[in-house]
């Protein structure tokens, strides 16, 4: 097993998220009753222009969990967050976001999920993100923001 960034302008590469991403996210539309989530819109194009990064947690050339991410300068955004129904509860995202954090120890990192996506939301806040936007998308469907800022992690530390 290793997490490394991985190549979403390869196609065969990009198929493997893009399954992987299709068959995660149909978890979460169950969990949130909500099925017009933009996951469902990307196509494999989509995934190969993509100008975000790509870690993935990979065993022999099974992309078991994807966190794709943008960077800015001491910022980063997470875009979406994967992992294998049949492997959730194996650590997998934590993994994910802890090489996210020792690769960017000192930067703000925001994420967002539905409001109703508890895994999500519990993974989220055990990593000391904190809440600080909810939006209403649609009657009955809300997203919220979550931002991670290490500095002030540290400060509460003390």
């Amino acid at each position: 097993m290793s997490i490394q960034l991985i190549s979403n302008t390869d196609p065969s590469t990009a198929e493997k998220i893009l399954t992987l991403q299709k068959k995660s996210y149909e978890v979460e539309a169950e969990i949130i009753e909500f099925n017009d989530i933009p996951p469902f819109q990307d196509t494999l194009e989509k995934i190969m222009k993509s100008d975000e990064q790509f870690l993935g947690f990979v065993e022999n050339q099974t992309v078991y969990g994807v966190l794709a991410y943008k960077e800015e300068t001491t910022f980063i955004d997470i875009h979406r967050l994967m992992v294998d129904p049949d492997h959730f509860q194996n650590g997998i995202g934590q993994a994910l976001l802890d090489d996210l954090f020792s690769r960017y120890p000192d930067y703000t990192i925001t994420v967002q999920t539905g409001k109703d996506n508890m895994p999500a939301v519990n993974l989220y806040e055990k990593n000391g993100f904190e809440k600080t936007q909810e939006v209403e998308v649609e009657p009955g469907f809300s997203l919220v923001m979550y931002t991670r800022n290490k500095m002030e992690l540290d400060k509460r530390r003390v």
